[in-house]
């Protein structure tokens, strides 16, 4: 089919300055990566604020990478920012080796910042220098906190609500410490947890929390995760775009 369009040229621009450009991408998410430049951004703020910026810079970077995108100028740029962020969130780091907003200002490490930034350092520790001390008392300060049962319950404080997503309850936050645990490769810990995720699914009624329990249960191999994914499954609904979730 042809569909016409037309633009306005300025009436202050130069007679027979006028270009026009026409491009076509295969994804939506095309035009984001190309932006890339504007997308890596510096680190900045409290220990909640420098993850927001930190994390996806860590994960645009390896999409690039993966898809063989990544060019040596945007890795030399990605890497210096990522570098900044770590060190700075070092400055937001517990004694005991969990992370707050505020670090030792703070009366405790937050359970679900902690899990955050052991999920993004393990991602980055292929691009850039990571502490394994780090991540081991990270994970170690999160298992101490895991309870009887498999599950965890919030510890700490997360001023900026909003980073959290679609995390509310015990069922959901268990899910997503098991996933960061699982990827920073810790087996004890995550199993424990994805033994109880396994209890909790016929009692999931929130779509957020049924997907992340269904990725925890598949990451973690779980004879249980087809019946996780029907379910989630089951919980789509659907409209002339396609499925969706809400």
């Amino acid at each position: 089919s042809t569909q016409e369009t037309g633009t306005d040229i300025p009436v202050i621009a130069i007679d027979g300055s006028g270009r026009a450009y026409l491009t076509v991408t295969s994804s939506y998410l095309t035009q984001t990566i190309e932006g890339l430049e504007e997308l890596i951004q510096m680190p900045f703020g409290c220990g909640e604020q420098n993850m927001i910026v930190f994390a996806p810079d860590v994960f645009i970077t390896k999409y690039l990478e993966a898809s063989g995108q990544l060019k040596p100028e945007i890795m030399a740029k990605a890497e210096m920012l990522m570098l900044t962020g770590y060190q700075r969130q070092l400055t937001y780091r517990h004694n005991d080796g969990s992370f707050s907003a505020f670090g030792e200002s703070d009366p405790e490490g937050s359970l679900w910042l902690t899990a955050f930034v052991l999920k993004s350092f393990a991602q980055a520790e292929d691009l850039i220098y990571i502490d394994s001390d780090i991540l081991d008392e990270a994970r170690e300060w999160i298992i101490s906190h895991q309870k009887s049962d498999g599950s965890f319950e919030p510890v700490g404080f997360i001023h900026h609500q909003d980073m959290m997503g679609g995390i509310s309850g015990e069922t959901a936050l268990t899910a997503y410490v098991a996933i960061a645990l699982m990827e920073a490769g810790n087996n004890t810990g995550s199993a424990k947890a994805v033994s109880y995720l396994e209890t909790q699914i016929d009692s999931i009624d929130r779509a957020y929390t049924m997907t992340l329990v269904t990725y925890a249960l598949e990451k973690g191999n779980s004879p249980l995760r087809e019946q996780a994914y029907e379910k989630m499954m089951s919980m789509a609904k659907e409209d002339e775009n396609g499925l969706y979730w809400g």
